[in-house]
C-alpha cells in the first residue's frame, strides 16, 4: 500500500503504520525483508512462529478507539473513505524466525514487515517504515492470540500524538490489538 499523505495508513480496513504520523510515506513492499533470522531463533522456533489470521471490522475498530476513549477526530481519521477498506477485512502475519510479514488474505499484498522479538510477555515490532518500534503485550491461548497493552518504544521522549486526543501509535494499536487472530492452520 503507498500512503496518500502525512495520515497514517490503515491496513485494509485500516491499514496501519505504514506511515508515520509526522507526514512521511513508504511503499511497502510485495517481498518481505531479504535479511536472514539470527541462527538462534531460527534455531528454536518461539510461541508466535507460523501464520495468524483476524478478520477485522470496521465495528471491532470503532469499539476499540472508544473504549480507548481517542477523540472523535481520530475515529473519523482511522475510518477516512480512502484509508478504510470495507467492512471486513481478512488480514495474516507470518513470523518466520525474527521477522514478520503482514499482508491482505484476499491479495496476499504485504501491509507491514520487519524484525520482531519477545521479552517479558510483549512483542516488540520493528517495522521496515520509519515509524518506530510498536511493543503490545501478547496473551495465546491456544491456537488463538490478542494483543493489548500497546505502546511505541523506539523514543521514550516522543509525545507526538497521531490525529488531537489519540497517540502515535494509534493506527498500529488498532490494527494488532482491536480483534483476535486465530493460528492458521494452512
Amino acid at each position: 500500500m503507498r500512503c496518500p499523505t502525512a495520515t497514517a495508513a490503515l491496513l485494509g480496513l485500516v491499514a496501519l503504520t505504514a506511515c508515520s504520523a509526522s507526514g512521511s510515506s513508504i511503499a511497502t513492499r510485495d517481498e518481505p525483508s531479504s535479511a536472514s533470522p539470527t541462527s538462534e531463533s531460527a534455531a528454536t522456533p518461539g510461541p508466535l512462529e507460523g501464520s495468524w489470521t483476524t478478520d477485522l471490522s470496521r465495528d471491532a475498530v470503532v469499539a476499540y478507539i472508544r473504549h480507548a476513549g481517542w477523540s472523535k477526530k481520530a475515529q473519523r481519521t482511522l475510518l477516512e473513505p480512502d484509508l478504510a477498506g470495507p467492512d471486513e477485512t481478512e488480514f495474516r502475519v507470518d513470523f518466520v524466525g525474527d521477522f514478520f510479514r503482514m499482508s491482505q488474505v484476499a491479495t496476499d499484498v504485504q501491509w507491514q514487515s520487519g524484525t520482531y522479538r519477545l521479552r517479558d510477555g510483549r512483542v516488540y515490532l520493528d517495522d521496515e517504515a520509519p515509524v518506530g518500534e510498536l511493543t503490545f503485550a501478547y496473551h495465546l491461548d491456544g491456537d488463538r492470540i490478542t494483543f493489548d497493552d500497546p505502546s511505541e518504544t523506539s523514543d521514550p521522549k516522543n509525545k507526538t500524538q497521531f490525529v488531537d486526543g489519540s497517540p502515535v501509535w494509534a493506527p498500529g494499536a488498532v490494527m494488532w490489538a482491536s480483534t483476535a487472530w486465530s493460528r492458521d492452520e494452512g
